[in-house]
Parts: structure tokens; sequence; C-alpha cells
């Protein structure tokens, strides 16, 4: 009956102490009742799971909800969540601009840095993979480095991911098999060795 489409189903999960239920939207039609609730529950599985998914996955997931232009009090309660805690985690592009020696090593360590996670995604197993990665790190003063990956679109303001060390990244290129990145900043010391990496992540 279509009287019993519209029955109350009472699933109720907690969002940092506040109770939402799975209840079907009433006036509206079932495609858009059912689009409320996928977006609800895909919404708090994403709160939920934030530790299995990078940055970039969770905003293009909210900007695909938020498309969905759902007019829906515990969506966009979600929604606010979510960009909450992914503006406390981002980090902002240091003030301090590029001097003409960062520019100039930049440009020249782009070229060996692609060439570097090129290597290593492409690596015929994990111990050769492993031997690149040795070889990478000594362009670093340490394996804990600090690398900010900056994943927005071109044109857009800069996104950072959560800081994470040099090793780190480099493991994630030897998994992943992602080696879209260039060199967008870098921080030396004095005997040229990095100590802090900016990049940029590239769409094709």
């Amino acid at each position: 009956m279509l009287c019993s489409l519209f029955l109350f189903l009472f699933v109720s999960t907690t969002v940092f102490g506040q109770q939402y239920a799975y209840i079907p939207a009433t006036n509206v039609s079932l495609t858009t009742s059912e689009e409320i609730n996928e977006a609800r529950a895909d919404l708090q599985s994403l709160l939920y799971h934030r530790d299995k998914y990078d940055l970039e996955i969770q905003v293009r997931e909210i900007n695909r909800v938020k498309e969905l232009g759902l007019n829906d009090a515990v969506v966009t309660n979600l929604i606010e969540t979510l960009e909450s805690l992914i503006a406390k985690e981002s980090v902002n592009l240091p003030e301090k601009s590029s001097s003409k020696n960062n520019l100039s090593f930049v440009k020249s360590f782009n070229k060996e840095f692609a060439l570097i996670i090129d290597d290593i995604a492409k690596a015929k197993d994990y111990d050769s993979a492993n031997v690149k990665i040795n070889e990478a790190l000594s362009f670093f003063a340490d394996q804990n480095v600090t690398v900010l990956v900056d994943f927005a679109s071109a044109g857009e303001d800069p996104v950072y991911e959560r800081p994470q060390t040099i090793y780190e990244f480099l493991e994630y290129c030897k998994f992943v098999k992602q080696t879209n990145f260039i060199v967008s900043d870098v921080v030396l010391q004095e005997e040229n060795k990095i100590e802090r990496l900016i990049l940029r992540k590239i769409y094709h």
C-alpha cells in the first residue's frame, strides 16, 4: 500500500551526543525521500570511519551530497559537523614565501622527485621499492620530515592534508602506486637537506 511507504522506520544512531533517526521524509516524492536517507547513511558512515579516508575523499563526498540540494536538517547538521572536523585537520600554507634559492632548488628537485616516486611506485617488488625509499630519504634531514599535500583543484584555495612524514608519504607511493604530485615548496637546512616538503596533487 502507498501509505506503508511512509511508515516511520526508526534506526537511531548517535553523532556527538545527538540522536538521529532514519525516518523517510514526508510531503516529498519517494525519490527525494530515498535520497535523503541515503545521504544521511553516507555521511554518518563517513563520520564514523573518517580514519579510513583521506581528506580529499571526504571533501569530495561532502560536495557530492551538497550538490543534491536536499532540504533536510539532519543532512545539514552532518555536513556542518564533517566540515568543522576537516577544517581543524587541514593545514594552512606557511606564510613564509619562497626565497630565490628555494625556487631554484624546487625547479631542479621537482624533476628528481618525480623520478623518485615513479621508481618507487613501479618497483618490481617491495624490497626494490624499499631500496628506492632509502635512496630518496638521503635528500631529507631525516625520515620524520613533515610533508604537506595540497589536494585542491586548480584555481581553488589550497587545502592541505593532515601532515605526514616523508617516510609515510613514500610508503604511500609504494602501496597505492600514485605519482601525480609535484613539488610546490621546500624548507631547506643550510646544507640543502630538506626539512619540510610541500606538494601539490595533479589532476589529469
